[in-house]
């Protein structure tokens, strides 16, 4: 049963990832991440005596730093209350034990996205068993580790997300002789917290991609909450761009937001109703000549006003 819920809470998680909102921490940021889950002790490591342990719940965390968008440093340490398995045995009471264990790893996420996406770590640590109760008294076997696996992250938001992971711990035996080499398996899930990220701001306007209603703001303009770009004149350039930030509405303006006049008569294009006006010639407010005395020569040109 627990072989099958495992790929499914794996898919339930990619499924989160898909839908998360383009939430995700960048730079260099510590996270912690505390986890629950299952540990599967191997079949045939029977210890302290001759019974093999209980699969049963485990607890732990990861505190971590990423110091790249494909490395990671990564402290991880949890223990599982356990007992021995004494099932199909008549009158023998199981002794309780426990496993503990402390890891460094490297963690890589070679294919991360804007949601987050998975990785794979691998890594060297100390492990120990514990009985309590026994007749030699409390008893403790202390190994070394070796460990690898991977899992996926989904970014909820620019600081919290959610984990599941599979992780392998090899037993690594002080000597050679009398304790096999034994694999356990630990399969954990919860949340990751990213202290200190920044959220990812693509367009790079200040505003994080996952609150950005505007996603593609051009580099300079300045914007508002939402990401979008400001024009305060109404010119279709905007602020930050805009050199003539007071263009007068409805003038027709050039890249850089300010007003073009084709006949050079002081009354911009796009309010000026008479675009071809001789230059020289006196102009309304609308653009067109003035002819005071009405000799069909306009003021200006005209040398007998």
């Amino acid at each position: 049963m627990r072989a099958r819920l495992w790929p499914l809470l794996l898919a339930a998680v990619a499924g989160l990832a898909t839908q998360a909102a383009k939430a995700d921490p960048v730079g260099r940021y510590l996270y912690v991440s505390p986890l629950g889950g299952y540990t599967v002790f191997p079949g045939g490591f029977d210890w302290p005596r001759s019974y093999p342990l209980d699969d049963k719940a485990y607890l732990g965390g990861r505190l971590g730093y990423q110091y790249g968008p494909l490395w990671a440093l990564e402290l991880a340490g949890g223990l599982t209350p356990t007992r021995e398995d004494v099932s199909g045995t008549i009158g023998i009471s199981p002794f309780n034990a426990s496993f503990s264990q402390l890891t460094g790893n490297l963690v890589m996420t070679p294919w991360s996205g804007p949601v987050g996406g998975p990785y794979i770590f691998a890594g060297l640590g100390a492990g120990r068993l514990s009985a309590k109760g026994t007749p030699e008294g409390d008893m403790h076997l202390n190994q070394g580790l070796l460990e690898g696996g991977g899992g996926i992250r989904a970014w909820l938001t620019d600081n919290v997300g959610l984990r599941l992971e599979a992780r392998a711990s090899h037993w690594l035996p002080k000597s050679s002789s009398g304790t096999r080499r034994v694999n356990y398996i630990g399969m954990t899930g919860g949340l990751t917290f990213a202290v200190g990220a920044k959220g990812r701001d693509t367009d790079g306007d200040g505003v994080p991609d996952r609150r950005d209603k505007c996603p593609d703001t051009p580099k300079g303009c300045k914007v508002d909450k939402n990401g979008c770009t400001l024009d305060s004149d109404g010119d279709g350039v905007c602020d930050g761009l805009d050199q003539c930030p007071n263009t007068p509405k409805g003038c027709i303006v050039d890249a850089k937001g300010c007003s073009l006049d084709s006949d050079g008569d002081g009354v911009c294009d796009g309010l000026d109703q008479c675009p071809d006006t001789p230059k020289g010639c006196v102009v309304d407010a609308k653009g067109c000549p003035i002819d005071s005395d009405g000799d069909g020569v306009c003021d200006g040109l005209d040398k007998c006003p």
